[in-house]
C-alpha cells in the first residue's frame, strides 16, 4: 500500500512537469516578446491592445457561459451517455452560432458605440476583428482542454506555445511594420484565424460526433443535460465577473488618467508570464487530477496545500529580490510600474493557491457560491479603483486589486472548506498567506532593492521553520530527480 502511494505522489509530480512544459517555454517567449515590444510601441498603442485582449476575452466568457467549463468538469463524465467528442461537437455548435449572432447584431446596431466606450474611436471594422479574434480564442480554448482533459501533454504544451508564440510574434511584427493599433489587430486576427483553421484540421477526431455504436449522430439535443447546463449556468457568470473585473479597472485607468498609463499598467504583464510559468503546470495538472481522483484520493489531494504554499512563498520571493534585474527586460518608459508592481502580483497568486483550498465549491456543484465571492470581490476592486486612481494614480488601483484578492481567496477557502476539506493546518495555512502577502508588500512601501532583500530573507527564514517538513521532502525530491 505505501508503495502504491509513494507512485501516485510520483505520477503527480511527472504529471506537473509535463503540463509546465509550455509555460516554461511562454516564459522565454514573454520576455523576449516584452524586451522588444517595450521598446518599439509607444505605451498608448500598447494599452489599446491590451484593451482588444481584454475585452475579447469578456465576451469569449459571455458567449461561451459556462459551457467550456462545463465541459472540464463533465469531460469524464458525459451526461446522457454522450461520448466526449459529441459533447465538444454541441459546445461548439453552440458557441459558434452565438458569437455569429452576437457579433452581427453588435456591428449592426451598436458597433459605433461599442468602438467608442471600448478604444474612444469610431471604427466599427474593429468590431469585426474583434468578434473574429473572439472566435478563435473560443475555438482553440476548446481544443486545448480537449488535451489537457485527456492527459495529452506533449500536444497541450505544443499547442500552448504555438498559440502564445504567434500572438506575441504577430504583435511585434506588426510594430516593426507600423506602429498603429487598427494595423496591429487586423494582423492578429488573421494570424489566429490561420492558426485555428489548422487546429480544426489536427483535432477533427475530437469532435467528430460518434456516439458509443462508433456512429456519427449529428443531433444537437440536449436532452438528459440538465446538470451540465445548471453548472455551466452557475460557472459563467463567475469567469464573466472575474474577466470584466481586468477590463473595467483597464477602463478606469484609460478614462480617469491615459492611454499611456495603462500601458504602464499592463506591462507588469511580465510579472505574470513567471508567475505563470511557475504555476501554470500546476494549475492545469490539478484541475483534471482532482476531478479524476477527489473520491480515492482524498489524503494526497489534502497534502498538497502545503507544497503549494512553500513553492509560492519561494518563487515570488526570488521574483521580488529580481525586481531590478527583470526590469532590464521592460522598456524604460513603462518604469513607473516599480512602485505597484507586486501589489498587483497578489491576486493571482492568491488565485494560485486557492486551487489546493477551494475546489470543494465545484465537487459540490455550488458554482452559485464563487459567483457570489467573485461579484463582492469585483464591486471591491472597481469601487476602490474608482476612488484611488486620482488620489493616488496606478498605485490606488494597485492597492484595490490586492484587497480585492485577499478578500476572494478568503472567501473561497472559507466555503470549500466546509465541502472538500484540504488543508491539513490551519497555522500553518495562516502563516503562508501573511508571508505572501508581506512578501509582495514590501516594494509598494520601500524603493530600496538592498532593504527589499534583506526584509524578504527575514520572512523567508521565519517561513521556511513553520514549513521545515515541506522543504525537506521538496529537497528530498528534488535531489532524487537530480
Amino acid at each position: 500500500m505505501v508503495i502504491n502511494k509513494q507512485n501516485n505522489k510520483e505520477s503527480i509530480f511527472a504529471g506537473i512537469l509535463k503540463y509546465s512544459v509550455s509555460s516554461l517555454a511562454n516564459l522565454v517567449i514573454g520576455f523576449l516578446s516584452v524586451l522588444i515590444t517595450t521598446r518599439i510601441l509607444l505605451p498608448e498603442i500598447y494599452g489599446q491592445i491590451t484593451l482588444f485582449i481584454s475585452t475579447s476575452t469578456v465576451i469569449m466568457y459571455i458567449i461561451t457561459f459556462g459551457l467550456d467549463s462545463a465541459y472540464i468538469r463533465f469531460f469524464n463524465e458525459p451526461p446522457n451517455q454522450n461520448t466526449s467528442q459529441q459533447l465538444l461537437y454541441k459546445n461548439l455548435i453552440i458557441t459558434t452560432t452565438i458569437c455569429f449572432i452576437s457579433g452581427l447584431l453588435i456591428y449592426c446596431f451598436w458597433g459605433s458605440n461599442f468602438s467608442n466606450f471600448i478604444w474612444k474611436s469610431d471604427n466599427k471594422t474593429l468590431i469585426v476583428y474583434l468578434f473574429i479574434y473572439t472566435f478563435c480564442q473560443i475555438i482553440l480554448r476548446y481544443f486545448n482542454i480537449t488535451f489537457r482533459m485527456g492527459f495529452k501533454a506533449k500536444a497541450y504544451n505544443l499547442q500552448n506555445i504555438l498559440i502564445n508564440c504567434l500572438s506575441r510574434t504577430l504583435i511585434i511584427l506588426g510594430a516593426l511594420y507600423k506602429n498603429d493599433f487598427f494595423f496591429i489587430a487586423s494582423i492578429i486576427t488573421v494570424g489566429y484565424l490561420i492558426i485555428v483553421t489548422t487546429y480544426a484540421f489536427l483535432q477533427r477526431n475530437s469532435y467528430i460526433p460518434y456516439n458509443n455504436k462508433k456512429e456519427i449522430d449529428y443531433s444537437i439535443s440536449l436532452k438528459g443535460y440538465g446538470n451540465y447546463l445548471k453548472f455551466a449556468f452557475f460557472s459563467a457568470p463567475t469567469y464573466i465577473v472575474f474577466y470584466a473585473n481586468t477590463m473595467l479597472s483597464q477602463q478606469i485607468i484609460s478614462y480617469a488618467l491615459t492611454a499611456k498609463a495603462l500601458g504602464i499598467f499592463s506591462s507588469t504583464g511580465v510579472f505574470g508570464s513567471i508567475l505563470r510559468a511557475v504555476s501554470g503546470g500546476f494549475a492545469n495538472y490539478w484541475s483534471a487530477y482532482v476531478y479524476k481522483n477527489y473520491k480515492d484520493e482524498e489524503n494526497s489531494i489534502s497534502k498538497m496545500h502545503d507544497y503549494i504554499f512553500l513553492i509560492t512563498i519561494l518563487a515570488t520571493s526570488i521574483m521580488i529580490i529580481c525586481r531590478d534585474i527583470i526590469y532590464l527586460v521592460i522598456g524604460s518608459n513603462y518604469h513607473e510600474s516599480k512602485i505597484f508592481f507586486s501589489l498587483l502580483l497578489i491576486f493571482p497568486i492568491l488565485q494560485l493557491i486557492s486551487e489546493t483550498t477551494a475546489k470543494g465549491i465545484q465537487l459540490a456543484n455550488k458554482n452559485h457560491i464563487t459567483l457570489i465571492t467573485h461579484t463582492i470581490s469585483v464591486f471591491i476592486n472597481l469601487s476602490l479603483s474608482y476612488i484611488w486612481v486620482r488620489k493616488y494614480g496606478l498605485k490606488g488601483v494597485a492597492y484595490a486589486n490586492a484587497i480585492s484578492g485577499i478578500f476572494l481567496y478568503l472567501s473561497n477557502t472559507y466555503f470549500g472548506q466546509k465541502y472538500f476539506k484540504s488543508i491539513i493546518s490551519i497555522s500553518k495555512s495562516f502563516l503562508g498567506l501573511i508571508s505572501i502577502i508581506a512578501i509582495l508588500s514590501i516594494p509598494a512601501f520601500n524603493n530600496n532593492i538592498n532593504q527589499i532583500i534583506i526584509y524578504v530573507l527575514m520572512i523567508d527564514v521565519i517561513t521556511m521553520i513553520g514549513y521545515s517538513n515541506e522543504l525537506a521532502i521538496i529537497c528530498k525530491k528534488i535531489k532524487q530527480f537530480l
